[in-house]
């Protein structure tokens, strides 16, 4: 994609947690967990 000009952009969705959160039971000796989320459209038609 960097070779060239004409890139089709990518139609994206994305979900972020801006801050860390501790998740429940279990989990919460993991720590704090932040999650990022993302889907797009790669070809189009």
């Amino acid at each position: 994609m960097s070779m060239t000009n004409n890139v089709v952009p990518l139609y994206m969705l994305k979900f972020d947690l801006a801050q860390p959160i501790t998740l429940p039971w279990k989990f919460k000796h993991l720590g704090p967990t932040r999650y990022q989320m993302f889907m797009a459209k790669l070809k189009g038609r």
